[in-house]
């Protein structure tokens, strides 16, 4: 009923649709309705696609969805709030932008409440749906912008809690287990994640296997980040981080494990596979 897409090419006439999409959003389509960054984001990639690859165009994420079974809602902050009137009451505005655009839907066959209703937030809670673009080359921006994305879609919920939530896009990763991005999938405290001694750590260059080749085959999730690591700074193969860039690495590995954990998230991901 909607999907997630990023590159579209926004040409300068007012950022228009590109001519191989746009019948989507016709009525003899079925009726795709689309959410987009605002003009003014959209110009800034622009601006930016003129400096660099001198082209006149935005190229943006975008959500479309079907507009006979799905219809946007507002998004608002629900925390120690009860009734749909104190939600409006209380909405914090967010921003779409070319690299995250959110936005929550219910089924059209709910009813809006009127706006003078003070009915409980007993009813269906939005579905809220992301589509992203992470950065191509770091991993701590790529950390960064998800979670920006998950804070935002906080902003979203119609309650305390964490939304249903379907984050879709260009990861610009495989999410292998060792990574960064991966401990957005887990939920474990900081505390209780396995870290590597120092002696540990000198035990891997004195080890007969010190060319690294256990990189190829790791056991642990020790091993697993290890190997993360020395993929993220493009090292040539088999070869082990330094200590400074795997207390880097763990830093960054724990900072997302505590941000999951302490804001109760629990996410999965389809088995796609490999992606790239």
């Amino acid at each position: 009923g909607s999907g997630c897409n990023k590159r579209i090419v926004m040409k300068k006439s007012r950022f228009s649709l590109p001519q191989w999409i746009a019948p989507l959003t016709g009525a003899t389509s079925g009726g795709y309705g689309v959410i987009l960054p605002n003009s003014e984001q959209l110009e800034k990639m622009a601006e930016r696609n003129r400096r660099v690859l001198m082209a006149d165009v935005a190229i943006t994420n975008a959500i479309f969805y079907k507009s006979d079974k799905w219809r946007p809602v507002s998004g608002n902050s629900a925390r120690k709030t009860t009734t749909r009137k104190q939600l409006r009451d209380s909405r914090i505005p967010y921003h779409n932008t070319t690299n995250c655009v959110l936005q929550s839907f219910l089924p059209l066959e709910v009813t809006q409440p009127n706006q003078n209703q003070s009915e409980t937030t007993d009813g269906p809670e939005p579905v809220v749906v992301a589509s992203i673009h992470l950065d191509a080359k770091s991993e701590e921006k790529r950390v960064q912008q998800l979670q920006r994305c998950l804070e935002r879609s906080l902003e979203l919920s119609a309650s305390p809690y964490p939304p249903p939530l379907i984050i879709a896009g260009d990861y610009n990763c495989e999410l292998f287990p060792g990574s960064c991005v991966h401990a957005f999938l887990q939920n474990v405290k900081r505390d209780e994640q396995d870290t590597m001694s120092e002696a540990a750590y000198n035990a891997l260059h004195i080890a007969d296997d010190i060319d690294g080749s256990g990189l190829n085959s790791p056991e642990n999730e020790v091993q697993y980040r290890i190997r993360e690591c020395s993929r993220a700074n493009r090292l040539p193969s088999n070869t082990l981080p330094s200590k400074e860039q795997l207390q880097s690495w763990d830093n960054l590995h724990a900072s997302v494990a505590s941000f999951v954990y302490d804001h109760c998230w629990k996410l999965d991901r389809v088995k796609t596979g490999c992606t790239r």
